[in-house]
């Protein structure tokens, strides 16, 4: 697995690459994500996309709704819906995101 970050985060693969019929997956670390809903954790993708939290809590804003969930939730969505994700604790959490592209 590739792993990558700037110091504040670590974000590391738990697939080997991606392509249009395979999954991608990866797990991100304290801070990870931001306290807030920023533009640069913007996501919108093809597919689907399933979000666990290990260890949290985290809220997950869409155009319509904010959804908030806690330790061992999971939630799983339309990749192309904009969505942004931030965490609710001062110490940040650990995510698992499983996509289909």
């Amino acid at each position: 697995p590739n792993a990558h970050g700037d110091g504040n985060y670590r974000i590391e693969g738990l697939t080997q690459g991606k392509g249009n019929e395979g999954l991608e997956g990866f797990e991100g670390f304290l801070p990870f994500p931001p306290d807030s809903f920023v533009d640069d954790m913007r996501a919108e993708h093809h597919g689907e996309e399933l979000l666990f939290v290990v260890d949290g809590p985290i809220e997950v804003k869409f155009a319509d709704r904010t959804i908030r969930l806690d330790a061992g939730d999971a939630i799983q969505f339309p990749g192309n819906l904009v969505h942004y994700v931030r965490r609710l604790g001062p110490t940040g959490c650990v995510l698992v995101t499983v996509s289909r592209r």
